[in-house]
Parts: structure tokens; sequence; C-alpha cells
């Protein structure tokens, strides 16, 4: 998480790239929560932009990409 405080006083858009949130809203491949944190903390102001690189099927990326707000939402609120 460091490198990434370091680079957030240049970064105004953030690539939110994932492959596969669990039925629990679980993310096991990410860190979302020590990301989202990092970004708070960084004062962060810029966007994230949720781009679903998992199986392809009928609807399943549109699904997926609920699932990731979700808990992204959560996160930020918090």
């Amino acid at each position: 998480m460091a490198d990434l405080a370091e680079a957030l006083p240049y970064t105004g858009f953030i690539q939110a790239t994932f492959f596969e949130i669990d039925e629990t809203l679980t993310d096991q491949h990410i860190p979302w929560t020590d990301i989202v944190r990092t970004l708070r903390e960084g004062g962060y102001s810029g966007w994230l932009s949720s781009e679903y690189e998992g199986r392809w099927e009928p609807c399943r990326g549109r699904e997926q990409v609920r699932r990731q707000h979700a808990p992204l939402r959560s996160l930020a609120d918090s």
C-alpha cells in the first residue's frame, strides 16, 4: 500500500480490475479494504473504474460489477 499512497498525489483515475467476487461479496484476490483505506487516508478524490476480467457468461459481468460496487460503497462510506 505504500507504493499506492506515494502515487496518489499524481493519480486522478484508477482502473479497478477484478476477477471474481463471491456470493458473500468477498474478493479473494484483491485487498479492497486496504486499498480503500489507503485511498481515503491519502485524500484520493479521483475515480475508480470497474473492469471485470473473469469468466465470460451472459450477464455474468453485470452481476460481478454489482457485487464489486456493493462492498466498495460500504468501505467508502465507513
